[in-house]
């Protein structure tokens, strides 16, 4: 449930900040990319800070260590929220 209000939340204070004079966060898609984003970054802030033990129980150290797994999800995730933020501000 969390994550669906910061959803709302962060999308609702971006269309607010555009009504407000920002002229770069009116469209929708760009508040709905920012809301987006928050909502990964509190998903996994929650995954890689608050359940860390129980994700690095989950692998099989015979497969992948531990730690380079951490570190390919976690620069996944980063890679689609740049990627999500900057789709279409480039131009």
């Amino acid at each position: 449930m969390e994550p669906l209000i910061v959803l709302v939340v962060v999308t609702l204070a971006i269309l607010g900040a555009g009504a407000a004079g920002v002229r770069h966060l009116r469209s929708w898609p760009v508040a709905l990319r920012g809301g987006l984003a928050a909502m990964f970054m509190l998903t996994g802030s929650v995954h890689f800070i608050w359940m860390r033990e129980e994700l690095i129980g989950s692998p099989e150290d015979a497969l992948i260590p531990r730690t380079l797994m951490q570190i390919v999800f976690l620069s996944a995730s980063l890679a689609i929220l740049i990627s999500c933020l900057r789709h279409r501000s480039v131009r």
